[in-house]
């Protein structure tokens, strides 16, 4: 079957020129769909700020606080936070923000835009390689870990270059993809890549699921080898998963705040533990209690806890 062309007559029978008659329709509809859609990109973000914008920014802060992040990362990291936190967190009846905008949506957008929208649910955030800019704003994108290539649109003062990296959560908003709400540029080299997703496979961390604590370290400045890793495997081995995250940053602000002699890794690690459980969790294990979990005396531990409360606070 032959394309029509734009001053073909119109395949409807109406008489006139296809440019003038379906292919208008078409593209006439097809705009409106980019607009609807569009006004879901906001829409989806009033939604999650309107209903839970108290428990997204007590989330995000303590992200910030927990990884610390630094200063000129905040805002970026604050703005990955929030779009992961709309596609990846509970806040009523097990169902995410992006999840309850689209029950309130269904039965009011029209089918093909809804069809679209739907597709958010599944945004997970990755982590991208710029292939190619195929024009001023719209660039060709690789996943790095699966591969599957995407056409993106990327509104932004300073546009990404060739090569490099991307961390975000892509959205469909038609015939292409946009980072929602924005995206952060990973500045490592290769080496340093490959030492960091080590870092994320020995620790079990996944980007849908762990995403504040791999966006830190994706970030992070510091040298992406572990530090001390039998203080960290034997907290690990002990300590809850919530605990064992939450001192994970600490620890890598204690090896940095000092030259750190470790004869005992118990001495360290029950540091971290009853540091993390007392002011982050505010649990009521004792010091006696904890020290028990590492076989070390109530006082040895004591001892140790001040030392890393000192270079804490």
């Amino acid at each position: 079957m032959s394309k029509v062309r734009r001053n073909d007559p119109c395949p409807c029978g109406s008489g006139k020129k296809y440019k003038h008659c379906c292919q208008r329709s078409l593209t006439t509809t097809k705009m409106k769909q980019m607009v609807e859609i569009s006004r879901h990109l906001e829409g989806l973000a009033k939604f999650a700020f309107d209903n839970f914008h108290e428990d997204m920014g007590k989330q995000t802060r303590n992200f910030i606080q927990q990884f610390n992040v630094d200063k000129e990362q905040v805002e970026t990291y604050a703005n990955l936070m929030v779009c992961w936190l709309i596609f990846h967190s509970s806040v009523r009846n097990g169902k995410t923000p992006v999840e309850l905008y689209l029950m309130e949506q269904k039965e009011k957008e029209e089918h093909q835009v809804y069809e679209v929208v739907k597709k958010w649910q599944n945004t997970t955030p990755s982590l991208y390689t710029v292939q190619e800019q195929l024009n001023r704003n719209v660039y060709k994108l690789k996943d790095y870990f699966t591969d599957q290539e995407y056409t993106v649109e990327i509104h932004s003062e300073s546009l990404p270059e060739v090569q490099s990296l991307l961390a975000g959560s892509l959205i469909v908003t038609g015939e292409h993809c946009e980072f929602y709400i924005d995206y952060a540029k990973i500045p490592v080299s290769p080496s340093n890549l490959s030492k960091k997703l080590q870092i994320l496979h020995s620790e079990q961390l996944t980007m849908k699921d762990d995403f504040p604590h791999v966006l830190h370290i994706l970030l992070s400045n510091e040298p992406a080898d572990p530090v001390n890793d039998s203080v960290l495997a034997l907290l690990k081995n002990t300590a809850s998963s919530e605990i064992y995250e939450k001192a994970l940053p600490l620890w890598v602000q204690w090896n940095n705040s000092q030259k750190l002699t470790i004869r005992k890794e118990q001495l360290f690690a029950a540091a971290l533990h009853y540091y993390v459980s007392k002011h982050l969790l505010e649990q009521g294990a004792s010091q006696a209690e904890t020290a028990a979990s590492y076989d070390i005396s109530a006082s040895s531990l004591s001892a140790k806890y001040r030392q890393l409360k000192t270079i804490i606070q």
